[in-house]
């Protein structure tokens, strides 16, 4: 991607990145300009120069969050959307140079009222820069005027930094969702304690955006979705009433249908959230939106909505579209955390049919990765690896993998109570005739884990990846897994 760019574009991002620099240069400014100076990408060469080879998720971390600050970046500064406004700009500029000033004038002042609508720091800056240095000749008040011209320069200050948080606090939680880590990490603590700067609306939309999308990542990840809805209206309130910002801020726009699928989904409104996810495919073709990451990660919800629910069987139907998606992602959009989801969504979907191969040839591909994003789904993944084992009948693999997987997890600390008591379980499942534990070792394991959670809500984070809870059900009631998720959703989607 950034072999491809214009100079005018990475002078933008250049100019961009310079807003954010404490100190030495920014980590993302050095890795765009390593990039930009390779003839060949070599990501070997990147991660030797940050010293991270035995690191390699932070890399990982680094090169998301430059990606994503490039598309931020660009976006702002979008061709289709300004072409007209820089055109009115460079007019009034040749007006001002025939001595015409009052037509000048008059199309510094109509590009103002476009861009000032859509609060476009940098133009916004640049016209009443002209109006400035030709106040005389415009007969405008040059002190008024210069306080207008710092009073957008905060506002882009502000902007640069919301957005900042809000890069910085995604990667973190797309690295991992436990509440333990969250309350512990530096950038979840920052946007929790963070207040909205600007409360002119006439200058913060950008802001707003920023900042309700970052401290909607916070509570959706410490679990206070009530909170973390609540900043999803007040998004889509902000879109409503300014409706011309969807095509400068589709990102922002596209987070906010996302998110609220998310949340129904948390609040197991099955049927609201795959309407909500349908709808933001409608929005995609609507606007003509062709990144096919987008799509890949509407099926990523979709798949994970069937998946809560015990609807395996369409899950299923929707793999081929969810494979395609993924092959046209572009090498930059194919990083870790993309490719980590997939492979584990697709392991959920292979178990609940009770096609234990297959999924454990996905789950494999998580185990096997030489670079780890999410934690999470690095831990879910060994966790559901045993228990596809069990499934097969794999009793010596089993026993094996069972002290593999202990080492593994209780390196990476997420030996949680529920894992480990899974742990336990199967080391004496492996010892039972013909691996087949009583109904009375399900039922205890069961009830065990219910305690866990009662005594400590985090534990219930593991149910979100892998329903450990429903697995014992359909063992203990002898029903097929995808059954028992349906009962206990009420069969929503039939």
């Amino acid at each position: 991607m950034i072999q491809v760019l214009s100079p005018e574009e990475k002078q933008i991002i250049g100019n961009s990145s310079n807003f954010h620099v404490k100190g030495g240069e920014n980590k993302y400014a050095i890795l765009f300009k390593l990039i930009e100076a390779q003839s060949e990408y070599n990501e070997d060469v990147l991660i030797e120069h940050f010293q991270l080879i035995k690191a390699p998720n932070k890399f990982a971390f680094l090169k998301n969050y430059t990606y994503n600050f490039i598309l931020d970046a660009l976006e702002e500064k979008s061709k289709f959307i300004l072409k007209h406004l820089r055109s009115k700009i460079t007019q009034a500029e040749i007006m001002i140079s025939k001595k015409l000033y009052t037509i000048a004038l008059m199309l510094l002042n109509d590009a103002e009222e476009e861009v000032a609508k859509r609060q476009l720091y940098e133009m916004w800056a640049t016209i009443i820069k002209i109006k400035i240095e030709h106040s005389e000749l415009f007969k405008l008040d040059k002190e008024e005027l210069h306080t207008h011209y710092n009073r957008i320069l905060s506002a882009k200050k502000s902007f640069y930094h919301y957005r900042k948080l809000f890069s910085l606090v995604r990667g973190r939680h797309h690295q991992s969702s436990f509440v333990k880590d969250i309350d512990n990490a530096k950038e979840f603590r920052d946007v929790h304690e963070e207040e909205l700067l600007e409360s002119d609306s006439n200058y913060n939309f950008h802001h707003k955006l920023y900042f309700f999308l970052s401290k909607g990542i916070v509570y959706f990840a410490k679990r206070d979705f009530e909170k973390a809805y609540i900043m999803v209206n007040e998004l889509l309130k902000m879109w409503n009433k300014h409706p011309q910002m969807i095509a400068i801020r589709f990102g922002g726009y596209y987070n906010t249908l996302y998110n609220k699928a998310l949340i129904e989904f948390q609040y197991k409104q099955y049927v609201k959230a795959l309407d909500s996810s349908a709808e933001l495919l409608d929005k995609l073709h609507q606007l003509k939106r062709e990144n096919p990451y987008h799509y890949f990660t509407i099926y990523n919800l979709q798949a994970s909505i069937y998946i809560g629910c015990g609807y395996f069987d369409k899950a299923l139907k929707i793999t081929d579209q969810y494979k395609i998606a993924r092959d046209l992602l572009p090498a930059t959009n194919r990083n870790p955390n993309s490719e980590q989801r997939y492979q584990f969504y697709m392991a959920n979907i292979y178990f609940g049919v009770g096609d234990y191969k297959a999924a454990n040839r996905h789950i494999n591909e998580i185990i096997n990765s030489s670079i780890e994003y999410n934690t999470d789904i690095t831990c879910i993944a060994q966790l559901m690896s045993l228990v596809v084992h069990y499934e097969m009948g794999n009793s010596e693999l089993l026993n094996y993998r069972i002290k593999s997987a202990y080492r593994f997890l209780s390196k990476k600390d997420c030996l949680q109570l529920t894992i480990t008591h899974v742990l336990e379980f199967l080391k004496k499942a492996i010892k039972v005739n013909s691996q087949k534990p009583n109904k009375e070792m399900f039922t205890q394991l069961l009830h065990q884990i219910e305690h866990d959670i009662k005594m400590d809500p985090i534990q219930s984070a593991v149910l979100d990846y892998f329903n450990i809870i429903a697995w014992l059900q359909s063992k203990i009631q002898h029903k097929p897994f995808m059954v028992v998720l349906k009962e206990e959703s009420n069969f929503a989607l039939d």
